[in-house]
């Protein structure tokens, strides 16, 4: 037997077309979300911005709590002020409402919600709101958690052993290029020791049936 087939020995199935894609929220591009969404494949990405707090921030006033009003193009705030949109984020995944800086600085509401902006609350509003939901709802599925967790058992564990038994725990290379042939270096290490039967290939165990 042949490293290849060594390999493809411990792996939970062939090679074949994509069907689904799993990864870390908050590191996503929900304009590439849509377009894998197009090709009918499924993605299990958290939205990380949805629960982002900023400190001081209550629950009640983080940026999925106000409402879009769809006819005028503004957003809500929940203490009923409204806010104007002021442009779009750098990849226009989003756009950016803006409250009056006179409503917020006399809002007594203004501690909990935006502690320390000198003026107006600002909140971006997905340009993909039912996308979002959409993978929310799938996320809390048994298949969704599953996803979830096949990617911690691959990526955390992959990046664990590139820090662990690879000592990577600091690049020693200077610059960005440096860092950058750094990690080129090590991933290929990494992939010298899967295919010369050193380390198994990490996967999700088989799924039992009850």
């Amino acid at each position: 037997m042949n490293t290849l087939d060594s390999v493809a020995e411990h792996t939970e199935t062939t090679p074949g077309p994509v069907e689904r894609i799993a990864a870390d929220g908050a590191y996503h591009d929900a304009n590439h979300l849509a377009q894998l969404e197009a090709q009918n494949i499924r993605t299990a990405v958290p939205n990380g911005q949805a629960h982002r707090r900023v400190p001081g921030q209550d629950e009640a006033h983080r940026s999925a709590a106000f409402s879009h009003d769809a006819k005028t193009n503004t957003l809500i705030c929940p203490s009923g002020e409204t806010l104007k949109p002021i442009g779009y984020n750098r990849n226009k995944t989003s756009e950016k409402y803006r409250a009056a800086d006179a409503a917020c600085n006399a809002c007594p509401e203004k501690n909990v919600c935006c502690p320390n902006a000198k003026g107006g609350r600002t909140v971006h509003h997905s340009m993909h709101p039912e996308l979002l939901a959409r993978i929310e709802e799938y996320l809390q599925t048994p298949e969704g958690e599953r996803m979830s967790h096949a990617r911690q058992a691959t990526s955390e564990g992959t990046f664990a052993r590139l820090l662990g038994l690879l000592h990577w725990k600091r690049c020693r290379a200077w610059g960005r290029r440096g860092a950058q042939a750094e990690a080129l270096w090590r991933q290929i290490a990494h992939n010298l020791m899967l295919l010369t039967g050193q380390w198994k290939p990490l996967v999700l165990k088989p799924q039992t049936e009850e």
